[in-house]
């Protein structure tokens, strides 16, 4: 791996052969969006940006890549924060300090060794991710990397690219709420509910900007009981987490207009992840940790998933009879011995790789190569 993979990423291909991918065409929509005048800056702005949230690995083709240090071993992208509507469809407000960066630009995807990584790129977005909607629930999912969006031509997406276990689903009445976290079915459940929804991903190029259409507000609305206000996205002057306006009918992002970084540039070594030696104290001790509030949360994700199991066995649908539901039963507790697996696996791998926080009076690790 050189330092000329991540000027590769960017110029990345679109998708899927033909035959295997949705297309979503491009829709011009005369929307009142004014074109941000901001700083031009290199894509290399991430790396001292977001380095204190997060290591820097070297994810083979994908080139540099960054894996955040804060985040629970069963964690997910958007998964940790708010949706709401505005001129360019819906936008994630997320909870978290780096959060303008990394759910605005690039992709997400789950590598084998470092869990859930983060890939930069340079187009602005509301939010990347992919739709599900139907029988009362609703579902978003970070769209993968293969996933590039030209004004001109729109998003190319192939809706079964993206796996069952990385879908967040809420209610639909659930979507607009303060936080989505609490609301969100347990992991296991997907195999269920991407049965019961149908993709509705769309993409409108408004301006130039990519506009995440997705769910009709409407179908929000009726299900809430709420109105959904849509805000105009205006321009932060610093990175943070999105900047509420919503009494004056805005919300602000810290969003400038990026170029490819310049040919060789990598994150500095002491922001780079190695293996090589073995984990110590405050490392292992904020494993610890981290391995108590996974096995209290996968502890709780069960405890639903039973309760949820038990509702309905006590009052099955006319239509499901009782080997149906319970085969489906048992495939849902098996999606949760899965996920509750691969959820320890990626626990371990913060630690052999050294993805946890340095400790206040320990020295950054210094690894990785040109």
């Amino acid at each position: 791996m050189t330092k000329r993979h991540l000027v590769a990423l960017m110029a990345a291909v679109t998708l899927a052969a033909p035959g295997c991918a949705g297309h979503y065409e491009q829709a011009s929509v005369g929307a009142s969006i004014s074109s941000y005048r901001g700083t031009t800056m290199s894509v290399s702005y991430f790396y001292d940006e977001l380095s204190p949230y997060g290591r820097w690995v070297d994810a083979g083709s994908y080139g540099w890549c960054w894996v955040p240090y804060d985040v629970n071993a069963d964690w997910r992208p958007y998964y940790d924060g708010r949706w709401v509507y505005t001129d360019l469809g819906w936008a994630w407000a997320s909870d978290e300090p780096w959060g303008w960066a990394c759910y605005h630009y690039g992709r997400w995807f789950s590598h084998p060794d470092y869990g859930w990584t983060w890939m930069p790129d340079t187009e602005w977005g509301p939010a990347w991710v992919a739709w599900r909607s139907g029988d009362d629930w609703v579902g978003w999912a970070p769209l993968p990397p293969q996933t590039r969006w030209q004004a001109s031509v729109g998003l190319n997406f192939n809706s079964n690219s993206i796996p069952m276990e990385q879908w967040c689903f809420v209610r639909q009445r659930d979507l607009i709420s303060a936080n989505v976290r609490p609301n969100l079915a347990p992991v296991s459940r997907n195999l269920t509910l991407m049965r019961r929804t149908r993709d509705v991903t769309r993409f409108e190029s408004r301006n130039g900007r990519p506009a995440d259409v997705g769910v009709d507000p409407q179908l929000i609305e009726r299900a809430s009981g709420r109105q959904v206000t849509q805000l105009k996205p205006v321009d932060s002057t610093r990175p943070g987490r999105a900047d509420d306006q919503s009494g004056a009918g805005a919300i602000g992002f810290f969003r400038p207009r990026l170029t490819r970084a310049p040919r060789g540039e990598a994150p500095r070594p002491e922001t780079r992840v190695q293996s090589q030696d073995r984990p110590d104290a405050t490392e292992q001790q904020q494993w610890n940790e981290e391995k108590r509030v996974l096995e209290a949360s996968l502890a709780e994700q069960r405890n639903v998933l039973e309760r949820d199991q038990q509702r309905e066995a006590s009052a099955p649908a006319p239509n499901v009879t009782p080997d149906e539901q319970h085969r489906r039963f048992v495939a849902e507790r098996q999606a949760f011995d899965t996920h509750a697996a691969r959820s320890r696996r990626f626990l371990d791998s913060k630690l052999k790789h050294h993805l946890v926080k340095p400790g206040r009076n320990q020295p950054d690790r210094k690894g990785g190569s040109d």
